[in-house]
């Protein structure tokens, strides 16, 4: 009996304390808006999506805590293309802000490259305990040169917290969408907002659907704010690549992508609202027939001697494409958005996903 009394006291000690640490870790995700120019934006568009993995080259929680050089070096290298590719906006997904190694990603890129404003939505975000002013922050940002308006976060699970998924969401870095507005200006000095759309998809499947609703919800959104631009990491496969029994590496924790309908339900979301939604022709989007031929989009974790080197894709997995650049227009818009081109950036390497750039043209 005093042996099972010294586990309960000990045992519940134990758990004040675990309780105290995480009452006192809790922080509210912030949102952060920086308008530092009044630009607009011309005729020709150029943007990019990256999940930038916190610069690291991966996922590892241990980067939380701990400074690391690696971080650094993923960081001037993504700065790098961002300049040498002369980008408007960057969509960039697994962006820190992190007090816990004195690394403000966001702002990093507002400094050091054209994408002089920005808007930087936490989904996961903790403090050192007992120390507020230390904290560390994972979420997802847009970047432009241009000045971003109307600035929202807009929670993807917001009202039904109650499945288990729904309350690991934010370890994983998902919690919400971005939504901005940038501003077109044409030659009679007319200005015509655009509305740019960052997400940041499950990568982990508690429900059997979780990827479509997101994708429902964001797409749905897009189509009543059009003309629109979607980007992200999606984490999911184009309709043709999602009977692949060997996928690798498995997004979904139950292994595949059978079954899922992510691309069905944005099909859907076409013909209900009457919108058309572009993406590169080589992605066969919607054809559960056909692989995509864009090259992959996610190489997988990398070394820090890879940093800045250019990665050739084996052609077996030429259908690893899971980060996406897409257009949502309408028929009736004042004005349309037209891609004319996409690139999977594998000239140098800045993370465990590859940028992709698209060119974009607005037509009056």
């Amino acid at each position: 009996m005093e042996i099972l009394k010294k586990i309960v006291i000990g045992g519940a000690i134990g758990l004040t304390i675990l309780g105290g640490l995480a009452v006192s870790m809790h922080r509210p995700p912030q949102t952060y808006h920086i308008n530092k120019t009044e630009q607009t934006l011309g005729q020709k568009i150029r943007v990019m999506t990256a999940n930038i993995a916190r610069g690291h080259g991966d996922t590892q929680v241990r980067y939380y805590f701990i400074p690391s050089d690696k971080s650094t070096k993923g960081m001037r290298v993504l700065e790098t293309i961002i300049r040498e590719e002369n980008i408007d906006i960057g969509c960039f997904q697994e962006i820190e802000n992190a007090y816990t190694h004195e690394e403000n990603q966001p702002e990093d890129i507002s400094n050091n490259t054209q994408l002089r404003n920005y808007i930087f939505g936490e989904n996961f975000s903790f403090q050192v305990p007992f120390m507020p002013s230390k904290y560390f922050a994972d979420g997802i940002a847009i970047s432009s040169r241009a000045k971003l308006h109307d600035p929202k976060k807009i929670l993807f699970y917001e009202g039904n917290p109650s499945a288990i998924a729904r309350t690991l969401k934010p370890i994983a870095g998902i919690r919400s969408f971005l939504h901005a507005t940038v501003d077109y200006e044409n030659s009679s000095g007319e200005r015509f907002p655009i509305t740019i759309i960052c997400m940041h998809l499950s990568s982990f499947e508690f429900d059997d659907n979780e990827r479509e609703f997101e994708m429902k919800k964001a797409f749905k959104y897009a189509a009543e704010h059009t003309p629109a631009i979607v980007l992200g990491d999606f984490n999911t496969v184009t309709m043709g690549a999602q009977n692949v029994d060997d996928y690798y590496p498995p997004i979904s924790w139950w292994g595949t992508y059978r079954g899922e309908k992510s691309w069905q339900v944005v099909k859907e979301i076409e013909s209900k609202y009457g919108v058309v939604i572009q993406a590169d022709p080589r992605l066969h989007l919607f054809d559960p027939d056909t692989f995509p031929t864009m090259p992959t989009t996610n190489p997988g974790p990398m070394e820090k001697e890879e940093f800045g080197k250019p990665f050739v894709p084996d052609k077996d997995i030429q259908y690893k494409v899971i980060d996406y650049i897409v257009v949502v227009k309408r028929p009736d818009d004042l004005f349309k958005l037209k891609l004319n081109s996409t690139e999977v950036y594998h000239k140098k390497r800045c993370s465990d996903h590859t940028p992709v750039i698209a060119d974009i043209e607005v037509i009056e």
